[in-house]
């Protein structure tokens, strides 16, 4: 729980500190992920961070809730790049990693969060 906390803490400090709406793609060294409609597909579902503890959040076609605030936050997926909106704010994450299992991303603080998909 501990750990779902502080990843909470991590994405909305995430979009506090980015204030940018312009439409920035990330590093050009990291290899982008293809088909942004498989994307959306793939990225659907209730996420974890292990399976002791419990469902983080759940991403649904058009927002993100999360259980222990019982908030909604929309968001868009656009190649390798997950993006939050909050307040007015912008958050970009890139994700290393997108299976049926698991999601990978690393924050504009450069935080990875390993996560995996509940069963």
């Amino acid at each position: 729980m501990r750990h779902s906390i502080v990843l909470f803490s991590i994405t909305f400090y995430s979009c506090f500190s980015c204030q940018s709406n312009s439409e920035e793609t990330t590093s050009n060294s990291k290899e982008p992920l293809k088909m942004i409609d498989q994307n959306y597909q793939l990225i659907q579902g209730i996420w974890e961070e292990s399976q002791d503890d419990n469902a983080f959040f759940v991403i649904e076609k058009d927002s993100i809730y999360y259980f222990e605030s019982e908030i909604r936050i929309k968001y868009e997926v656009k190649k390798d790049t997950l993006i939050i909106y909050y307040n007015g704010y912008t958050a970009r994450n890139f994700i290393h990693l997108l299976t049926q299992d698991s999601l990978v991303f690393e924050t504009e603080i450069s935080v990875v969060n390993r996560l995996h998909r509940r069963k």
